[in-house]
């Protein structure tokens, strides 16, 4: 079984489910229009890399229960703000894309259409690369 992701073909291995992983198409500019989507696709990528990377497995990771992690990946609850870091660790993410993720997620949890607009300039400027942030060199969670 083959599943589109970001314009590239994947083997998946046969017991993950398909409708669990239907991806949502990144927009134009090659962002996701909600954080989860863009989660949803690095957790399918680790799982064709790695069979026993799993739901249980980034819920140990991320110290939140199995359910929760499906709940949020079924986009009916958010993680916190709290768990961010521990997110950027588990997909090991570049510090591009970790800012990505941050603003992508303040996008995706923000109710007024200015802040809405506000969080998308600046994920903008950082995949223009016209926005940059160095590294923080200890996070504590």
């Amino acid at each position: 079984m083959f599943t589109e992701l970001s314009g590239e073909a994947i083997a998946l291995p046969n017991s993950i489910k398909h409708k669990e992983l239907y991806m949502v198409q990144p927009l134009n500019n090659g962002t996701f229009p909600d954080y989860r989507d863009l989660l949803k696709e690095k957790f399918a990528a680790e799982k064709a890399k790695k069979y026993s990377f799993s739901l249980q497995y980034c819920a140990d990771r991320l110290q939140v229960s199995k359910t929760f992690v499906k709940l949020v990946f079924d986009k009916k609850r958010h993680f916190s703000m709290d768990t961010l870091p521990r997110l950027w660790d588990l997909f090991k993410l570049t510090h591009k894309e970790r800012l990505h993720l941050t603003f992508l997620f303040c996008h995706t949890i923000s109710d007024s259409d200015l802040l809405k607009n506000q969080f998308a300039l600046v994920m903008k400027n950082v995949e223009n690369e016209t926005l940059t942030v160095s590294d923080a060199t200890q996070v504590s969670y």
